[in-house]
């Protein structure tokens, strides 16, 4: 079960899927119903809308409101076909870019599995592997929650899978 925090009311009418209409909500997202270290999250994401954008945040300390000030976030928005930078789906927000792109145009349920052990992060989209990296930071911790954004908006959550896995060898 995800938790919603902040002010947004989440469209919950078709079971299994959280959506967030295109009005800003500051503080706004899902919470995971604890805290993680080493994970993987399976989920399909929509946009709606030109600017509709989300993505998971993680390691997120529980404090104010989740952002890239106190967790790592893996992003999701609306711009299939769009140069790539640290701002694109698939991008470690504002730390580096993904590799590719494939996202799918607004309307359409794109695939997404994020996996966190340790330091290393690995992003899949649609079948195809977009960022491999690092995630590390004096100010952010290598445990704590997991949250699907919900700030902007424009954007739909569904066939979420979160997973623990063991600690890297």
């Amino acid at each position: 079960e995800w938790i919603p925090i902040g002010p947004r009311k989440w469209d919950m009418s078709e079971a299994g899927v959280y959506s967030a209409d295109r009005v800003r909500s500051n503080g706004s997202g899902l919470r995971s119903p604890r805290e993680y270290e080493n994970f993987e999250v399976r989920l399909e994401w929509k946009v709606d809308g030109e600017l509709g954008q989300g993505g998971v945040y993680f390691h997120w300390n529980g404090q104010d409101s989740p952002s890239t000030d106190n967790a790592f976030k893996v992003h999701l928005a609306n711009d299939a076909g769009l140069a790539i930078d640290m701002f694109s789906t698939g991008a470690l927000f504002k730390v580096e870019s993904p590799d590719d792109n494939p996202s799918l145009p607004e309307g359409q349920w794109n695939t997404l599995t994020l996996r966190v052990l340790g330091e290393k992060v690995t992003a899949t989209i649609n079948g195809k592997k977009v960022l491999d990296t690092t995630a590390s930071s004096k100010e952010i911790g290598r445990r704590g929650w997991v949250c699907l954004d919900g700030v902007i908006g424009g954007i739909s959550y569904r066939k979420t899978l979160l997973i623990e896995l063991p600690a890297p060898q």
